[in-house]
């Protein structure tokens, strides 16, 4: 499933979430992310940096924009979690991807209580 999404941009319809679109590639044995969420007042937040594939976290220490710490694991062949932690924030949030064709459905859920779901295609 790697090889087929690596590098390519998944991009989403307004949703609650504020997921604009998504980016996966591989880095080593892990995945690095590459995310836009679209934060109101303030407009396009970008984070970007590695996913942890072997159950510890990895932060993207020397990347512009928040601080974030984040972890996946493959649950078959054509679903990814990822759980993510703003540090500063105190915001984690799970997201549960399952890739068909040229699409994701996305499962969101944080520890403020928000939980939604959305699609999005590849771009």
């Amino acid at each position: 499933m790697l090889a087929r999404i690596a590098g390519k941009t998944f991009a989403f319809a307004p949703n609650p979430s504020g997921m604009v679109s998504l980016r996966l590639d591989a880095l080593g044995p892990d995945l690095s992310q590459e995310c836009t969420v679209r934060r109101e007042p303030t407009g396009l937040l970008q984070t970007r940096g590695p996913i942890g594939m072997d159950g510890s976290f990895r932060t993207n220490e020397r990347a512009a924009g928040p601080a974030v710490a984040a972890r996946g694991h493959w649950l078959d062949d054509g679903r990814l979690r990822i759980e993510t932690r703003l540090l500063r924030e105190g915001v984690v949030v799970s997201y549960a991807l399952s890739f068909a064709e040229d699409a994701v459905h996305v499962s969101f859920e944080s520890n403020f209580g928000a939980s939604t779901s959305f699609s999005g295609t590849m771009v």
